[in-house]
């Protein structure tokens, strides 16, 4: 059983020692970059000489947009016909329908 906690031990810190003088090394070779490539995914882009960002163009008139020449006639007449409506459509149905004459009761 000693063995065992004696082999686990060694192996922990052989493990943790491994793992500090790399991360160690890492961050020397990181440091030593410049602070832009600490990270390969970010793109950078660098900044203008003057250090301050270029102003875009300022907007052009707009061209004039074309007009429609079109006239209505304001006394202009539209057919209207009242449509027919048939009463018996518009009953409402019986609330409790009525048997039907050849059904007997059970």
């Amino acid at each position: 059983m000693i063995p065992r906690y004696l082999a686990a031990f060694v192996g922990a810190s052989l493990v943790t020692s491994a793992m500090l003088l790399g991360m160690n090394e890492v961050a020397r070779r990181l440091k030593d970059r410049g602070p832009t490539q600490y990270f390969r995914i970010s793109s950078f882009v660098p900044a203008p000489e003057s250090r301050r960002p270029v102003r875009p163009p300022a907007p052009q008139t707009r061209p004039e947009l074309p007009q429609i020449e079109y006239t209505t006639p304001r006394d202009a007449g539209v057919p209207l016909s009242a449509p027919t409506v048939d009463p018996e459509r518009l009953a409402a149905p019986p609330l409790v329908p009525e048997p039907l004459p050849d059904a007997t009761p059970r």
